[in-house]
């Protein structure tokens, strides 16, 4: 690779670690909010969120003990990796030698997957930066997630059904999943004001 490359991939890096530590900070500071009130959605949101960034993390740890050449615990988390557009990369422990020789280039296709969406993740909240912009204001690595006017409650849920409408490409299983776990405490509320009214015994239920 000549500088310019290099240069080009070691900027992807650089792009999808900022986002990274935004969502991070964002979801955090959604669920400290929802601590102050009552906010059922938006909580159920910043959990699913969380569960992804978990599952994220848990597959880069997986990448870094193949390519430490040590032997990776039992994968348990294939559904979790399919319901967000992923699939557990296998491409095997490397030997010493083989270590020795990764080339940027290599890590910048092993690591693909797990960047895409984390960039997708990113622009879904408004936590993408541009390396443009990260020169121009470096206090964008740590403050980005704090710009976000992010939406919240009902609002949330209309915005993530927009995107799932009009989205397409590799992040549409990321935004149904989201979707459908913010949605759960919606659905819960309105199966329990159309029943709240009934006394229904052993648990019977109106078909």
């Amino acid at each position: 690779l000549d500088y310019v490359s290099t240069q080009s991939l070691c900027i992807d890096f650089v792009k999808v670690g900022v986002a990274h530590h935004n969502l991070k900070c964002l979801v955090q500071s959604l669920q400290e909010a929802c601590t102050t009130k009552n906010d059922p959605v938006t909580q159920a949101f910043a959990k699913a969120m969380e569960n992804v960034l978990r599952v994220v993390d848990s597959e880069i740890d997986k990448q870094a003990l193949r390519l430490g050449g040590q032997k990776e615990e039992e994968d348990r988390e294939g559904d979790e990796l399919s319901c967000i557009g992923m699939s557990s990369s296998n491409t095997g422990s490397r030997t010493e030698a083989e270590r020795e020789m990764i080339t940027v280039r290599e890590l910048h296709e092993l690591t693909s997957v797990i960047r895409s969406r984390l960039l997708a993740l990113a622009n879904i909240c408004g936590c993408f930066t541009s390396f443009e912009a990260i020169k121009g204001d470096p206090s964008l690595l740590q403050t980005q997630w704090q710009r976000v006017n992010f939406p919240q409650s009902d609002k949330l849920l209309t915005y993530l059904h927009d995107k799932c409408v009009h989205g397409d490409g590799p992040e549409q299983p990321l935004l149904h999943h989201l979707f459908l776990n913010t949605l759960k405490p919606f659905v819960q509320q309105i199966h329990e004001y159309s029943f709240k009214q009934m006394r229904l015994e052993r648990r019977e239920f109106v078909v």
